[in-house]
């Protein structure tokens, strides 16, 4: 525990070329007399007007003051100019006048101090001043410019920040942008600044300036701002590409697609999918599905050339996470894994017939037959070329068996073929498949056999996840290289003990929310802490030193073991207060994923400090060396999950 948390941050911001800082608040703004509220001036002048050396110093400053509507802009400048010089003023201007300013003024000043003992030039700036120094890497800007109750608050920041990013044209010298507000809360419209201000997130944070004002908090969110930065802005690069072939995509797309006359769909229907039985308007859909992509993405050469960039990026360390990871990531992928259908009807047409089957179902490679309340599903693994030719009402359609499992469970059995994130009646799921088994009913049979069984066709694989469970079956000699799924992950609640008075385990506070969330690994599942799990326990660390410090005081002379409990217990007095003032070691524990303890087992994060255990019971006499032991609420609680009983170190990952 020798690290120190100011050369880390040091390092990591030297790497990234952050050496300058800029602060735009309006709390720099040279006060007015609209800025005040309603009674500021009035109080002040009623606590001046009858004491001869205030009003005198006051009129020796400004001659023409001879009551308080007399105060005007200039009188409101000059008192704050020499407010900290004034002796018989000083007083009221600074408790009563200009108060509420100073109070917005303190977090900054704290701020600014702790960013300027990691050698950063730190500059200033009010609300209506211009940021022209390119050379600046991390901005801190006011969210709420807006008087109170504005309904465009924001609007000023987010146009600062759009401007202060763009002004600089190389990504590699972009700044990042930290969005600061004294209201609760503010992290709670980050999304709607994503959108305002188009920047990716991961190049902006919300903080309140509560925590800015905390040291340890600050450095914390200072070594997670820090890794990756140009990784970062190579990635907002891409997407503002993405963003400029989007916004021209409509004109061309409806050029070409205006372009087709009724004569060109009679040409496709009668000619290329009447004797195939493929249906006319799934068919168009497909051909303008592919025609979109093309537009916006292969045929546009700064995509492109975004793209290559792109492919070049390579993750060697894991980044910190502000939050949980989006949950947008999830959201696209399950659109790309599927797509929504109707239920089964009568193919429109069948070859050899004018008119629509009575005992044909329009199936297609990859539908997913779906028992309401139950987790039963299969998929139709027919060829797509056979299911559009199946005017025979005795071919066999194949159905490969699965089993919905809620994403939140284990996975059971490793060996199965997987479809993750499939979203169910508003529920998340993988599906199990059963590759090794098959059903075959005649397409003739199918929508009876469908209706008694209670199945409805609920949603269609795409083509890619359809054939990686089809060739599982088919035994094929080749295989078709899969997108790999988005990490997918569960919010987990977190809770922390330390030794009581009577040497039991006790709750340092109520559980922490969300304070951790699960991801898979190739080994088992893991656990990543937030970072404001870690700041949340910060404040923590006062009350197990107390602690410690009062088991410390109890020991006698006649213990014969006193002397190494006594030293055990000054070694992690000592280290819980290297990290309370200046220790880096808490900033590594949200910077990778751990692997997850088992039940009854713990995990050192910090050897002397935090251990972690899973779902455990606590009660009895605290039983973890460390000080502090976190407990995460994920899993079934099993009857020897107490930690009280006989435990393993694990060690961490590296």
């Amino acid at each position: 525990m020798t690290v120190s948390a100011v050369e880390m941050i040091k390092e990591r911001l030297n790497k990234e070329g952050i050496t300058k800082v800029a602060i735009i608040d309006d709390a720099y703004d040279l006060p007015t007399v609209d800025s005040f509220k309603a009674n500021e001036i009035e109080d002040f002048w009623t606590t001046i007007e009858r004491d001869d050396e205030m009003t005198g110093e006051l009129q020796a400053l400004c001659p023409n003051i001879k009551s308080g509507e007399d105060i005007d802009d200039e009188a409101i400048r000059k008192l704050w100019e020499q407010h900290e010089q004034l002796t018989k003023l000083g007083d009221p201007c600074n408790n009563i006048l200009f108060a509420t300013k100073l109070q917005q003024l303190s977090d900054l000043v704290q701020l600014r101090k702790h960013l300027e003992e990691l050698s950063l030039e730190v500059m200033t700036l009010g609300s209506e001043a211009e940021l022209q120094d390119t050379s600046v890497r991390l901005v801190f800007i006011d969210y709420y410019f807006e008087p109170p109750g504005d309904t465009s608050a924001g609007s000023v920041a987010v146009n600062k920040a759009r401007a202060i990013y763009y002004q600089e044209p190389k990504a590699s010298n972009k700044p990042f942008i930290v969005l600061m507000s004294a209201k609760e809360g503010v992290d709670l419209v980050a999304d709607k600044f994503c959108n305002d201000s188009k920047l990716l997130k991961g190049l902006f944070d919300f903080v309140p300036k509560s925590d800015l004002r905390a040291k340890a908090n600050l450095y914390i969110k200072l070594g997670t701002w820090a890794i990756g930065m140009p990784t970062r802005h190579k990635i907002q690069c891409f997407v503002d590409a993405l963003q400029a072939s989007v916004e021209v995509l409509a004109d061309k797309f409806m050029q070409k697609v205006r372009g087709l006359g009724p004569e060109d769909y009679a040409y496709v229907q009668l000619l290329s999918l009447q004797e195939e039985g493929e249906q006319l308007g799934q068919y168009m859909l497909w051909l303008f599905g592919s025609l979109l992509p093309h537009i916006a993405f292969e045929a546009n050469s700064e995509v492109q050339g975004a793209r290559k960039v792109l492919d070049q990026l390579k993750f060697d360390q894991f980044l910190p996470s502000q939050r949980p990871p989006s949950i947008q990531l999830a959201e696209i992928y399950r659109i790309v894994l599927s797509e929504p259908t109707d239920e089964l009807k009568p193919c429109t047409i069948s070859e050899g017939e004018a008119t629509p089957s009575t005992h044909l179902s329009d199936l297609q490679f990859g539908d997913l037959l779906i028992k309401d309340a139950s987790n039963e599903v299969w998929m139709v693994a027919n060829a797509p070329c056979d299911l559009i030719r199946a005017s025979d009402p005795d071919r066999s359609i194949l159905l490969i068996p699965g089993t919905l499992q809620l994403l939140s469970e284990g996975i059971k059995d490793r060996e199965r073929p997987r479809t993750e994130l499939f979203e169910f009646n508003g529920n998340q799921f993988r599906i199990v498949w059963d590759h090794k088994n098959l059903l075959s009913i005649h397409h003739g049979d199918i929508k009876d056999w469908a209706g008694k069984e209670g199945y409805s066709r609920t949603a269609r694989l795409r083509l890619p996840f359809a054939l990686q469970i089809q060739q599982k079956f088919a035994t094929h000699l080749t295989r078709v290289g899969q997108p790999v799924p988005p990490p997918h992950y569960e919010l987990v609640d977190v809770e922390s003990y330390c030794e009581g008075e009577d040497g039991n385990y006790q709750a340092l506070r109520e559980p922490i929310q969300n304070g951790a969330f699960i991801l898979p690994g190739k080994e088992g599942e893991q656990f990543v802490l937030t970072v404001e799990c870690i700041q949340t326990l910060l404040p923590e660390l006062d009350k197990v030193i107390q602690r410690h410090q009062c088991k410390l005081n109890s020991l006698t002379s006649k213990d014969k073991r006193s002397g190494d409990i006594r030293k055990g217990l000054n070694v992690k007095i000592q280290n819980l207060r290297a990290c309370q003032v200046d220790s880096g070691t808490l900033l590594t524990i949200p910077e990778k994923p751990w692997k997850l303890p088992g039940l009854g087992k713990k995990r050192d994060l910090i050897g002397n400090l935090i251990c972690v255990y899973r779902n455990a019971t606590f009660d009895g006499p605290y039983g973890s060396n460390p000080p502090i032991c976190l407990n995460i609420k994920y899993g079934s609680t099993l009857p020897d999950a107490n930690p009280t009983s006989e435990i393993s170190d694990e060690a961490p990952n590296d």
